[in-house]
């Protein structure tokens, strides 16, 4: 290789310094993690400018997911309604209970439940599904997490028929729309953030899916959606320690006119920062390397 400084000199541009490529490199690959969470922030806030096209890409899941159907995505709904039928017929009887005390129960309880499972199962595939996109865009990460939260969403929008339906052959009014309201933002603001985290660790290690989906299916037994709360007591340790519980409570309680758990709002603001901090956490020290995981 020619190493005359003369030739070296003359290859430079003019007014250059010399200057070795490796320490360079370093220093400018290298940017500390207080730079790596202010472009986490960035990343964030640039998704929330591109909100619409997360927007389109849900609905376009949508679309093309029940491209050709005849009924589209009430096919879902359709077989969520036999569900809450017959679960609820079926438990009642086991249970002792009115149906029409237990029907609208199990019918808010599933649909709620079904927005956060499918927002936590499909949250783990919101990176590793847009692979292409990622792999050739400097698009925000999180406007493939808004995606999934929002796909579910225009879901749960279909299946609030099944709950007005209930309601209505049930004989039952509707409670303080408003708070339960409150409570499904409280619900978007808890799976957005666990679902960069399930993106993140599905990206990085591809069996964590089947560990989610395993455990998610394992708490829905767990929390009272085919049963009522307080067949157990409000303070029995299935609910106490259980997080699904307060979030299901915070939509369906006001919902159906009853009285909500007294340490709801607490759990869910706490879950809510907690989330949020971890996901933050996760993508500040990952963000440079998702793209190298899928």
């Amino acid at each position: 290789m020619d190493d005359d400084p003369q030739r070296m000199r003359w290859m430079r541009p003019a007014g250059a310094e010399p200057m070795d490529a490796t320490p360079h490199i370093l220093r400018t690959g290298n940017h500390g993690l207080a730079m790596e969470f202010r472009r986490a922030v960035q990343d964030l806030e640039a998704s929330l400018r591109r909100f619409g096209l997360a927007w389109a890409l849900a609905r376009h899941d949508i679309a093309s997911r029940y491209r050709g159907s005849m009924l589209g995505p009430f096919w879902i709904t359709l077989s969520m309604g036999v569900v809450v039928a017959g679960t609820g017929t079926l438990y009642s009887q086991l249970f002792r209970l009115d149906p029409a005390t237990l029907l609208p129960y199990v019918a808010v309880g599933l649909v709620t439940w079904t927005f956060l499972a499918s927002s936590i199962n499909e949250g783990c595939e919101s990176f590793t599904s847009a692979a292409s996109i990622l792999r050739q865009s400097s698009m925000p990460f999180f406007v493939f997490v808004w995606r999934t939260i929002l796909r579910n969403l225009l879901t749960l929008a279909h299946h609030l028929l099944i709950i007005a339906v209930v309601l209505f052959f049930a004989g039952k009014g509707v409670g303080n729309v408003g708070v339960s309201l409150l409570g499904l933002l409280a619900l978007i603001l808890i799976a957005t953030p666990a679902g960069m985290i399930a993106a993140v660790l599905s990206a990085r290690f591809r069996d964590v899916p089947q560990v989610i989906q395993a455990v998610v299916q394992f708490m829905m037994f767990m929390t009272p959606i085919f049963w009522m709360s307080s067949q157990v007591g409000r303070h029995h340790y299935f609910l106490t320690w259980n997080p699904f519980y307060y979030m299901i409570d915070a939509v369906r309680s006001p919902l159906l006119g009853m009285p909500l758990d007294g340490r709801t709002w607490g759990v869910l603001t706490f879950l809510i920062l907690a989330t949020w901090v971890i996901a933050m956490a996760t993508l500040t020290r990952t963000r440079r390397r998702i793209v190298h995981y899928l």
